[in-house]
């Protein structure tokens, strides 16, 4: 339970620690080191949350493309 409490809660705490960044940057301010450890890690969450999107629709592609080989394969078959 404390789990499904804790994510929503550091979820939002990383988007405000990331805007306060952006508007770091937009300022022209220098960051900090922890700064820039936390707006790696936030790309780096972001490219894997990416990287997950991307294999999923792969795989559902893949799926699709057999699932229409198959069915057209049955109908190759019954017309022969």
């Amino acid at each position: 339970m404390a789990e499904a409490v804790a994510l929503p809660v550091l979820g939002e705490v990383l988007r405000q620690v990331s805007e306060r960044i952006a508007k770091k940057l937009m300022e022209g301010k220098k960051l900090t080191d922890t700064d820039v450890i936390l707006l790696l890690d936030q790309m780096n969450r972001t490219l894997d949350q990416m990287s997950r999107r991307i294999d999923d629709l792969g795989d559902s592609l893949n799926k699709r493309m057999d699932d229409v080989r198959d069915s057209l394969g049955k109908r190759i078959d019954e017309t022969k």
